[in-house]
């Protein structure tokens, strides 16, 4: 994978450029392995010892590695909150970092991760909010296809605007609600869009003119037709 900062100069990309001529971004592929494996299990107390013995790991990694992913992907994958926050703390621009799919580590927190890792990414830089994968999926999108109210709600709640980001075929966030059958994330839309008058985004469709109430019928969503 590639990664680059798609909100601003890239610090890898900045860097990766001198690595030619630049000695000092050698790593040797035991330290790489050691770095995962600390990312992987979430070790705090393994990532300051390399730390110790080298202060730069992780951007000489960066710099010489682009076919692996960042240590704060792998962290974030495995759900490790104090890591992730460790690794943020140590370099806040890796929350700025995008993969080959371009998605970013707020896309993988929003679908397989925790709230609080959500809110530790989001603490950090609120504008991945607005990031699309190749799949045109802002990280709210990856929310409701999977299902994860929770994570729903406190994207929201940072950034309301991502409600009304459609997916690129124009699929709205309630239309994704429902063909992915997650009715309960459709009632939460209903009760935060707090003005009324904006209750009609409810009824916008797609580039193929269906809506929630034609896409509700081809499911067979009896359900949404009291909502």
């Amino acid at each position: 994978m590639v990664y680059t900062n798609v909100l601003g100069p890239s610090p890898v990309s900045s860097l990766g450029e001198s690595k030619s001529t630049s000695p000092s971004s050698i790593i040797s592929a035991g330290s790489k392995q050691l770095l995962y494996e600390a990312s992987k299990i979430g070790s705090i107390q393994s990532l300051e010892t390399l730390i110790q013995n080298n202060s730069n790991i992780i951007q000489r990694v960066l710099i010489s590695s682009y076919n692996i992913e960042t240590p704060l992907y792998v962290s974030v994958l495995h759900c490790h909150l104090e890591f992730t926050q460790f690794l943020l703390n140590l370099m806040p621009e890796l929350a700025g970092e995008v993969g080959a799919l371009q998605r970013t580590p707020l896309h993988l927190a929003s679908e397989n991760g925790t709230v609080e890792v959500v809110q530790a990414l989001l603490e950090k830089n609120t504008s991945t909010y607005i990031v699309r994968d190749l799949n045109g999926l802002i990280p709210l999108h990856h929310a409701v296809v999977n299902g994860r109210i929770d994570i729903m709600q406190r994207l929201i709640n940072v950034r309301p605007q991502s409600l009304w980001m459609k997916h690129h075929n124009d699929e709205t966030v309630p239309l994704l609600c429902i063909k992915h059958n997650h009715l309960e994330a459709l009632k939460l839309l209903i009760i935060m869009i707090e003005d009324p008058q904006t209750h009609g985004f409810l009824n916008e469709h797609d580039v193929n003119e269906n809506t929630i109430l034609d896409f509700s019928m081809m499911l067979r969503h009896i359900e949404v037709d009291c909502l």
